[in-house]
């Protein structure tokens, strides 16, 4: 019972130890809550001047929560100001429909962040940080700090995704070996062409005049090109099919041409 009774004196000096302030208020008369705190501190205007605030005196920085807007829609807020004046900033609000903003007060995501970079960043003891957000102009990254760590990076104009690179150039950009149980490659124009009857594959003459020009088969990259902008595997597959079409047409010719010659060298070795 007595520490009942003291419990309840020290909420009874409490509720009067703001007396020099006009609006405080505790346990008011509304059945629906079983104790509600109401604190208005003079200086403030609008919807701010409700709230609970924890500062060493009247001029010193606070820390506070309060609401902004007096409905159900109204947003919950932790925020820091100078008491008496309206010169508060929002660190994190918590909205009616659940959204929780920090850096904004209208969040429209369940949890919105809102700065110049706004990033967010992992830390383990002794170990390297990693930190995601925007970091470069409006691109999404993912890096760590070390500078022997490549970042992961979404171009936010192009879309394009880099993984090791800063400067992804495709929609997918790799600075490094990929490995993979499989990879497919989404084509079209399969040169199944070759076998048509109306199609005419150039001469071996005509081949060997390329080779000996270029030091390369016609329509297959340089090297100096592969080396500048890689291989494309899609189209690079498609090119090297072709070749393989045509190099077989070639050697169904010249089999029909050496059965041909042996039955002519046949005929001349008959006796007559």
């Amino acid at each position: 019972m007595k520490k009942i009774i003291y419990t309840l004196l020290c909420f009874h000096f409490f509720s009067y130890s703001f007396a020099q302030d006009p609006n405080v208020l505790m346990g008011l008369d509304d059945p629906a809550h079983g104790v509600k705190i109401k604190i208005n501190f003079p200086g403030y205007t609008g919807d701010w001047a409700r709230g609970f605030t924890v500062s060493d005196n009247n001029t010193d920085p606070y820390f506070g929560i309060g609401v902004l807007g007096n409905s159900l829609n109204g947003v919950t807020s932790f925020d820091r100001g100078w008491i008496g004046k309206n010169n508060f900033e929002s660190y994190m609000n918590f909205l009616a429909n659940g959204n929780v903003g920090i850096g904004t007060t209208t969040p429209e995501h369940l949890l919105h962040l809102k700065k110049t970079q706004p990033t967010l960043n992992f830390e383990k003891t002794g170990v390297l940080n990693w930190t995601m957000g925007n970091i470069a102009g409006n691109d999404f990254y993912i890096k760590a700090d070390n500078a022997l760590l490549s970042p992961f990076v979404i171009e936010s104009g192009t879309g394009n995704t880099g993984i090791g690179t800063a400067t992804p150039r495709e929609k997918l950009s790799v600075n490094g070996k990929i490995r993979a149980h499989e990879v497919k490659v989404e084509t079209a124009n399969w040169p199944d062409y070759v076998f048509e009857d109306a199609y005419k594959p150039k001469t071996l003459a005509e081949i060997e005049k390329f080779i000996k020009v270029n030091k390369h088969l016609s329509e297959v990259p340089s090297a100096k090109e592969v080396e500048q902008n890689g291989v494309e595997l899609g189209e690079m597959n498609k090119i090297l099919l072709k070749k393989i079409e045509e190099l077989t047409l070639h050697l169904i010719q010249k089999e029909k041409s050496i059965e041909d010659l042996i039955r002519r060298v046949e005929k001349l070795e008959k006796p007559k």
